[in-house]
């Protein structure tokens, strides 16, 4: 072969491999984004909920690959979801880029063994005892210490107050924080979640001559106790609930001689478009309104997204990095975390309930910052 030819024949062949090369596209790295939600269980509606905001996210096409699994609102089977997730990703040869956890009493649960996975984890729980979870554990929803202040503060001079509260992470956090804000006395009484029967709780408040009442537990529970309390004839003046009984479809079963006394200190629901779009494709999607608290678990969802999309899931430096500075606008409004890894800035109100809705009480709103 004549050197000219085969000199041009190799500068082909170059070229070829080159433009092969460039032509070919990157393959992003794929990473595993484990969601664990309460499925089943006793907030099961809240999670299948929390479950479909999530699906809204999912892409095939994207390199985040989105892993729902069943906690039961149970911290035994949380453990055991979060230890499958990383079993599957190990054994396909594949990264966990975050972990999404829906309560309280889940993120406590596995804060210890993400912090020790060096794991980046995201809740939309309360208990302020997220905060001490470490250094790669954030929460988009307000600690529970602004509502347990505000409560404290709207009930200081109420006389013969009792505090219900249910005996887990999420109704001590609140009872505690409650303790920290009140000066007077009040009577304190814990009960057991998942049962059905509270004539021992019961015959407790009656005895104690309670006029006011601050109820901390989750909308079966609330409902439960909220029956049995009519049922025994007992009245109050007052009635305050905490951020998760403000949901609309559960006004139907409150007794009405509590209907007008009610108070629920929640934040104040944002109402700009980024809501009404995620709103909009969920009603699309599932003809039918998302439950409380979805918003948080589809916001959470948009951050991982956003740092995978500039961090690896193993650069720490970029991800405190971004949460440092993260300052957006989601579905459940400004998004942006204060030093103890919570976010700021939602404004809290006492609602009550007027024409079948939960409305704000404007006159009792105030500020997280």
């Amino acid at each position: 072969m004549k050197k000219p030819l085969l000199i041009f024949i190799l500068a082909i062949v170059v070229t070829a491999l080159i433009y092969s090369k460039q032509s070919t596209p990157n393959n992003p790295k794929k990473y595993i984004v484990g969601v664990l939600l309460p499925i089943t269980g006793e907030i099961s509606e809240y999670g299948e909920s929390a479950r479909n905001a999530v699906l809204l996210q999912d892409d095939p096409n994207s390199p985040i690959q989105i892993r729902i699994e069943d906690t039961g609102l149970k911290p035994n089977q949380t453990i055991s979801a979060l230890r499958k997730i990383e079993s599957d990703a190990s054994n396909n040869d594949q990264e966990i880029g975050a972990i999404l956890s829906y309560t309280s009493n889940e993120t406590l649960a596995v804060c210890p063994v993400t912090e020790q996975d060096k794991i980046l984890l995201l809740s939309s729980g309360s208990s302020p005892s997220i905060s001490d979870c470490g250094n790669l554990t954030y929460s988009n929803f307000p600690s529970d210490n602004y509502q347990a202040k505000i409560i404290a503060n709207k009930v200081e001079n109420i006389p013969n107050l009792g505090i219900l509260y249910i005996n887990n992470d999420y109704g001590y956090g609140v009872y505690q924080e409650f303790k920290k804000n009140y000066t007077d006395k009040a009577f304190d009484l814990s009960f057991t979640p998942g049962k059905t029967d509270y004539r021992d709780v019961i015959l407790k408040i009656k005895e104690a001559k309670i006029d006011n009442l601050i109820l901390v537990g989750y909308p079966k529970e609330n409902i439960i106790l909220l029956k049995q309390l009519s049922e025994n004839q007992i009245k109050f003046n007052s009635i305050y609930l905490t951020e998760t009984f403000k949901d609309n479809t559960l006004i139907s079963s409150i007794p009405d001689v509590y209907k007008n006394i009610i108070k629920v200190t929640a934040p104040i629901s944002y109402s700009g478009k980024e809501s009404l779009n995620f709103i909009d494709k969920y009603k699309e999607t599932y003809n039918s309104n998302p439950t409380m608290f979805a918003d948080y678990v589809y916001d959470n969802i948009t951050i991982v997204k956003n740092i995978l999309s500039v961090c690896k899931a193993k650069d720490y430096d970029c991800i405190k990095d971004y949460l440092v500075n993260v300052d957006t606008i989601g579905a459940t409004g400004k998004i942006n975390f204060n030093s103890q890894h919570s976010v700021q800035g939602k404004e809290y109100g006492f609602h009550v309930i007027e024409d079948g809705h939960f409305v704000v009480d404007k006159l009792s709103s105030t500020n997280t910052n």
